[in-house]
């Protein structure tokens, strides 16, 4: 079956935005500390329950509305703590001198 120039469209779409979403965060945990911008990566699930609810009449059951505010909260946690804004610490790793 011969895909229609829509369905090319929306396939081509799906692809760069997901390698522009990789990108992003490459560079978030490359600038982070890890426990902040982890927590983050558990927000797709929340976007994509509210995208399938707004676009595809999808309305998410009580479980995952309760599994998405823990997330949420959680989030909000690991952000909200005084060392979450601090750079990573870089260290060299030892050299070998055979």
């Amino acid at each position: 079956v011969m895909p229609s120039i829509h369905d090319v469209e929306m396939i081509v779409g799906v692809g760069v935005f997901g390698f522009i979403s990789l990108l992003a965060l490459d560079r978030a945990l490359s600038h982070s500390p890890m426990s902040t911008t982890t927590p983050a990566m558990y927000l797709q699930v929340a976007f994509a329950s509210m995208i399938g609810a707004f676009t595809g009449g999808h309305h998410p059951p009580l479980h995952v509305l309760a599994g998405i505010a823990v997330i949420v909260g959680a989030s909000a946690l690991a952000w909200a703590r005084p060392d979450a804004q601090e750079a990573p610490e870089t260290r060299e790793l030892p050299v070998r001198n055979d």
